[in-house]
């Protein structure tokens, strides 16, 4: 991007502290959703409304700045935890025994909801489903649970869970968020908000439809949606939950009809290796691209 190549790093430095300072002191009347943590120790607050493959794009109360990904350590998203997911005992494993102890499936999911008379965002999922690799053992087993957080606009819609793993290696455990009932389920939406999911094609065309149904009061001709995956890398118990992989794309929208986004997703960068110290690489490569967009009528 043109921005990045023109940025004179010399003042880099300075001018994301001036910044951060800004928008701290700025903060509790601004809405502001994210807060990033650079490398040099600086930390900036804002909404990140895009993303590419080498920086992200972050909404300011001074404008729009421009982050190269590798300047970054951590993206926190302020969006507030979901009511429903408080209980712990809701979405906690049972112990293991072994290492090749299969967890209970999910509840099934339900037809995906089109609300009539309101937008909706429907999302065609093709492709990689996102992976993910967890070491443990039998007296600390990992939790190899995945979530996808859902927002629109800058407001979580909705929380997803994975949470049966595939396959077992050792002490090395696969998960990865696959769409289907007997291994995901919709947590919780926010309020106004409904979301679901259904399979469609068969073979290499099998793919989901991620349906959103947005709040009524809803007027905007277009938004931003952010699919965000998390892992677990506390415990079941005590969760720490990571952000993973973010990616960002614009949905156009039209009262009361269904904006159709085909998505392609790519996790064939992603890699599980290491000699001594074992961990999940290239999770920047993970890429979900948008081949093509339309309005029409809800069904």
């Amino acid at each position: 991007m043109a921005q990045d190549k023109s940025f004179d790093s010399r003042h880099w430095s300075g001018l994301v502290a001036i910044l951060a300072l800004a928008t701290i002191l700025l903060l509790p009347a601004s809405g502001i959703a994210e807060v990033i943590y650079l490398h040099n120790g600086d930390v900036l607050h804002g909404s990140v409304i895009g993303a590419s493959e080498r920086a992200i794009t972050l909404k300011t109360t001074y404008g729009n700045l421009v982050i190269p990904k590798t300047d970054i350590k951590q993206i926190d998203y302020q969006g507030a935890e979901p009511a429903a997911e408080k209980p712990p005992e809701k979405e906690t494993p049972p112990k293991e025994t072994s290492s090749t102890a299969e967890p209970p499936a999910p509840n099934p999911v339900q037809p995906a909801p089109r609300p009539e008379g309101r937008s909706v965002i429907a999302l065609d999922i093709r492709g990689d489903s996102f992976w993910y690799a967890f070491t443990g053992s039998d007296t600390e087993p990992a939790d190899t649970r995945i979530r996808l957080r859902v927002f629109v606009g800058g407001e979580e819609a909705a929380l997803l869970l994975d949470g049966k793993y595939d396959t077992v290696d050792k002490d090395t455990k696969f998960n990865s968020f696959t769409f289907t009932p007997g291994d995901t389920q919709v947590i919780s939406t926010s309020e106004g908000y409904s979301c679901g999911f259904e399979e469609t094609g068969e073979g290499a065309d099998k793919g989901v439809v991620l349906v959103l149904g947005l709040p009524e009061s809803s007027t905007d001709k277009r938004v931003l949606v952010r699919m965000l995956y998390q892992v677990n890398e506390g415990s079941g118990e005590f969760p720490r939950w990571t952000n993973a992989v973010s990616r960002s794309f614009p949905v156009p929208l039209e009262p009361g009809k269904e904006s159709f986004l085909v998505l392609l997703q790519d996790a064939s960068g992603l890699e599980f290796t290491g000699v001594f110290r074992k961990k999940m690489k290239n999770l920047e490569s993970f890429q979900i691209r948008v081949l093509s967009s339309e309005v029409r009528s809800a069904s």
